[in-house]
């Protein structure tokens, strides 16, 4: 150990060996009999006992630092090699994953693959075993053709004579051989690959096991509407300062709606993840605000919202009045709405506060005129599209014909009953055809054509919330389901059902939540399906009162909810509000 550095008096040049109290400095011995000669002062040995001990003292907690320290720096040392080495192994499950992933699709490459071969196998065996039948039905037609060909050109009047009846026999033989073959071929050409738009919606996740950060929490699947005194449900993702999803729970996360004095606490998923819910108690726009561990998180608050749900619509809000027979209703984008009048040949539309602002159409086949308008649409251009028995037209809000849809040299419309529009696509329920027919709405140009055997007569056609096509079957009493390229799904609403069963519906609309609203034209009501068509309930009934109907023909729903119903026999239409 180093010897202590020694400290000089300035004044005498001696060393410092005393203390004085009095001035709280260092002297030196000829210091004490001068100049602090009447002060207090004692030796700097003597006095350097207490603070030496205190100072002593003042080091455990130091040396303690410096051990906490060291084993942190260590601890901190190991975690950085470790998240080094958990890195290479999380790089190493992402490209074992990729490989089993592209394993699988390599196999089921190979099994489509090997059902195209079968069913191409399948189909060719069925052709040409009917290619032989033909043939042979050709040769044998072709032997008869020439037997009274002889018949007539080479044989004598008494052979003639003789001949006939054989010769005759024949011919009805082969006749009636042939009436059994097909005309057409026994199989089709028709074989399609669809491909799933999200093979993998997700390759993987990435999660930390870090506390959450509220200013990277983010709430998912928030509804914009919601019903009142029904259960309204979403999630709240956790994240970390990195803005990664954390992989555990542990954080206590609720909701508040404001006004409300209690808030609602968060199930907790253990991933991460929370899944929060309340119930609206009141009608209209409300507020509520997510918080994790008492900070509110991004976004917050949100905004909901709030309407009744359909199975309190009793009464109407409003009832307009026909002077006719009014069978289809739309609605467009800025609120502005409009009705089929089928027995006067013409168009009302109204406002957003329900006003008449236009009629236009008279009686006639020529263009710009209508002859028993049935259906109508908007565009997002307010473009408005009517079908009459003539085909589909197409006019500005102030009733100015645009253009014709469904000429004899494309594709003829048989009895078009409901349209929607889509994608600058008009999809045309046509009825007499048995069919979907497809036109681009700016060109008018025809584009394709769903249909099956499986269609009696579609009334009508909208796209749910998922980009699916409905097609309401007034024969068939169900809806169809299908993609927008024309793909089966499924049907719903069949009769096949014990209850909620449709009769001859003609017309429906998809409403808030993805529910499915139907024109139940001979139950004289609306049904109501869920998004996956199940029936849930159904409002109105038989009779002349408000919320009653007879013979519902049309319906149509507004973008804040509202509900149109076109009241045919009872010659009105009935507005049903849900705020």
């Amino acid at each position: 150990q180093p010897k202590p550095k020694t400290t000089l008096c300035r004044e005498h040049d001696i060393e410092l060996l005393f203390y004085c109290e009095t001035c709280d400095q260092l002297i030196c011995m000829y210091c004490t009999m001068k100049e602090h000669a009447t002060h207090n002062h004692e030796t700097v040995k003597k006095m350097a006992h207490k603070p030496r001990q205190e100072l002593k003292a003042a080091m455990a907690p130091i040396e303690e630092i410096i051990k906490d320290l060291s084993e942190t720096y260590d601890k901190t040392d190991k975690m950085k090699t470790k998240i080094v080495k958990q890195g290479n192994e999380v790089n190493a499950m992402i490209d074992r994953h990729y490989d089993d992933v592209i394993q699988k699709l390599v196999k089921q490459k190979g099994q489509l693959k090997q059902q195209v071969t079968d069913i191409v196998a399948e189909k060719e065996k069925a052709v040409t075993a009917q290619l032989e039948e033909v043939e042979g039905a050709r040769a044998e037609v072709l032997s008869a053709k020439e037997l009274l060909n002889d018949a007539v050109e080479k044989s004598s009047d008494q052979e003639v004579i003789s001949a006939k009846k054989q010769v005759i026999g024949r011919t009805q033989q082969v006749s009636e051989k042939h009436k059994k073959l097909k005309s057409e071929p026994v199989q089709s050409a028709t074989l399609e690959f669809v491909p799933t738009k999200q093979p993998f919606p997700q390759f993987g996740l990435l999660c930390s096991n870090a506390r959450p950060n509220s200013r990277s929490c983010e709430a998912v699947d928030l509804p914009g509407y919601a019903f009142k005194d029904s259960k309204v449900e979403f999630t709240i993702i956790t994240k970390d300062d990195n803005g990664h999803r954390c992989s555990r729970g542990g954080s206590q996360v609720f909701v508040h709606m404001e006004g409300v004095n209690e808030s609602t606490l968060a199930q907790d998923n253990h991933d991460g993840s929370y899944t929060a819910s309340f119930v609206p108690q009141q009608l209209g726009e409300i507020k509520f605000s997510a918080f994790v561990d008492g900070q509110q998180i991004r976004g917050s608050p949100y905004t909901l919202i709030v309407r009744r749900i359909y199975a309190s619509l009793s009464k109407p809000s409003k009832v307009l009045n026909i002077d006719g027979e009014p069978w289809g209703v739309a609605v467009g984008k800025g609120g502005v709405w409009a009705v089929a009048d089928w027995s006067n040949h013409c168009v009302y539309v109204f406002n957003s506060d329900d006003k008449l602002i236009k009629k236009f159409g008279v009686h006639g086949m020529e263009f710009g005129q209508f002859d028993r308008p049935r259906g109508v649409a908007f565009d997002d251009d307010d473009h408005l599209y009517v079908s009459d028995n003539c085909g589909v037209q197409k006019f500005t809000i102030d009733g100015d014909y645009l253009i014709h849809f469904g000429s004899k040299d494309t594709e003829k419309l048989n009895s078009p009953v409901g349209l929607t529009v889509h994608d600058n696509k008009i999809y045309i329920a046509n009825s007499g055809s048995k069919c979907i027919s497809v036109f681009e709405t700016s060109s008018g140009k025809f584009h394709s054509r769903i249909s099956s055997d499986m269609m009696g007569s579609p009334y009508d056609v909208t796209v749910d919330a998922n980009g699916r096509l409905l097609i309401c079957d007034c024969d068939r009493q169900c809806i169809y389901v299908y993609t927008l390229d024309g793909h089966y799904i499924h049907k719903v609403g069949t009769r096949e059902s014990s209850k909620g069963l449709l009769c001859h519906p003609y017309s429906l609309a998809v409403g808030l939540h993805g529910y499915i609203l139907v024109a139940d034209t001979f139950n004289d009501h609306v049904s109501v399906l869920d998004k996956d068509g199940l029936y849930t309930h159904c409002f109105g009934s038989r009779g002349l009162g408000n919320g009653q109907f007879s013979c519902p023909y049309g319906i149509a729903v507004s973008r804040n909810g509202s509900i149109f119903v076109t009241d045919h026999d009872n010659r009105r239409i009935q507005i049903f509000s849900q705020y």
